[in-house]
């Protein structure tokens, strides 16, 4: 059992049990960008690509996300957790998601904006926009880390983005 899983508050509506396939159809990622924003992907391809961080206080930052996250009633979200590298909000993300039912899970995002979610290369490159040399996937370097989380920390892949999400 992972710290934070640990740390769930009692009464949740996690504590009787919810069927781990159930959660798993309505799940998220998000990936905390270097640019001072969140990345997010859904099991069903929908995206969120917030603003710069700075543009707007924490609360409001955290708040973003959490309506997302229940517009699209998602139930489990992993957060790639930045150890602290980006200034990214995790514990109060953590803790708006457990108030409205949103299972909070920590994963590791080291890496993951460099790694194409299609195919799996590695690459290097420092712009802002992914774009894939083997199989030409081209979207935001942050979607690409969401998807990348979603499917290290999920064992499965999320739809991929429709193009416009650029």
């Amino acid at each position: 059992m992972t710290p934070l899983l640990a740390e769930s508050p009692p009464n949740t509506a996690f504590s009787g049990g919810a069927h781990l396939g159930h959660l798993l159809s309505n799940a998220a990622a998000i990936d905390p960008g270097l640019a001072h924003r969140a990345a997010i992907v859904t099991t069903g391809g929908k995206t969120l690509l917030t603003e710069g961080r700075h543009s707007k206080p924490d609360e409001k930052f955290v708040e973003e996300i959490v309506e997302f996250l229940i517009e699209n009633r998602i139930l489990v979200v992993t957060v790639g957790d930045p150890q602290g590298q980006f200034e990214f909000p995790i514990a109060a993300l953590r803790h708006a998601c457990w108030e409205k039912g949103i299972l909070p899970i920590l994963g590791s995002e080291y890496c993951t904006s460099r790694k194409c979610p299609r195919c799996r290369i590695h690459q290097q490159f420092e712009e802002r926009i992914f774009v894939c040399q083997r199989c030409g996937l081209t979207l935001d370097r942050d979607l690409a880390g969401a998807l990348n989380i979603y499917q290290r920390v999920f064992g499965k892949r999320s739809r991929l983005p429709e193009p416009e999400g650029l």
